[in-house]
């Protein structure tokens, strides 16, 4: 079959215009994948203080500044003096083992502007100890939500989320996504085993939360460490109606397996985490 000089010519333009628009394709999709940290899009942070104004807080005022949220402040947490963050203080956790289960601590950190807000970007930093045992795994400070209420935003509901990050046993970690529906708590892995929380240094975690509308699977769930995007999921179903809210952070420091039970380490272990800073839309 032989093709005149004004068809070659033609085929040969329609393929080159075919491979330039692939190529166009595939660089905006490389484009668009490229998301900067939720702490460059979103402004006017509030913060969680750990100063009193003359130096760090003592556990004492870091109880009162919590609230009666809290849990396992006064035994194992309190403020120092630290290298490496802006501050210059961090909140000292003690990973201690009691009668064969793992304690830190947990609290919630609310803020009353956050009402409303359907769109939140956690940041903080953490600095695990070169000689930390990771155990069976753990958990650090994520965003959650709730139905909007009076009183703020209530988590004990029935469609309330709460977004985790999560280390393994080797130091792997990821992002977690706890539930609950028809009064039972369910787990879902957003992104697990995404990335390594190294020992010796300040490792910067910034998590985005961004609800969906309209009972759609729009919602969105990303995670920065270092500021590289290691999770990034985008058809999440995170609320079941718009009466629901994001409601702040649930601050928890400890060891605990989502997926399974299993022993802490028998030894007490620390972890420092700097001043957390919240944005919201």
């Amino acid at each position: 079959m032989k093709f005149t000089r004004q068809e070659m010519v033609f085929n040969g333009a329609f393929a080159f215009m075919f491979a330039g628009l692939v190529v166009y394709m595939v660089r905006d999709g490389l484009v668009s994948a490229a998301v900067e940290p939720c702490s460059q899009r979103y402004h006017s942070p509030t913060e969680f203080t750990l100063d009193n104004g003359a130096g760090p807080m003592s556990v004492v005022q870091l109880v009162g500044h919590i609230g009666t949220s809290q849990r396992g402040v006064y035994r194992n947490a309190k403020v120092v003096k630290v290298r490496g963050v802006d501050s210059g203080r961090a909140l000292k956790v003690v990973l201690r083992t009691s009668d064969g289960e793992a304690s830190g601590i947990r609290f919630r950190w609310s803020p009353r502007e956050l009402e409303g807000a359907t769109s939140a970007c956690l940041s903080y930093s953490v600095y695990l100890p070169k000689k930390f045992e990771f155990g069976a795994g753990g958990f650090l400070p994520g965003l959650y939500t709730g139905e909007r209420s009076r009183q703020g935003v209530s988590s004990d509901v029935d469609g309330s989320v709460m977004q985790r990050v999560e280390w393994q046993d080797d130091g792997r970690g990821g992002l977690t996504m706890q539930s609950k529906v028809d009064g039972e708590i369910k787990l879902r892995a957003v992104g697990i085993e995404r990335f390594d929380l190294p020992r010796g240094r300040w490792v910067s975690i910034e998590q985005e939360l961004v609800l969906n509308k309209d009972g759609k699977r729009n919602g969105q769930a990303r995670l920065f460490i270092d500021g590289q995007k290691v999770v990034d999921n985008q058809q999440s179903k995170l609320r079941k109606s718009n009466g629901f809210a994001i409601g702040g952070v649930r601050a928890d420091i400890g060891y605990s397996n989502l997926h399974r039970a299993a022993k802490p380490p028998a030894n007490a272990n620390s972890i420092y985490v700097s001043r957390m800073k919240l944005r919201w839309k």
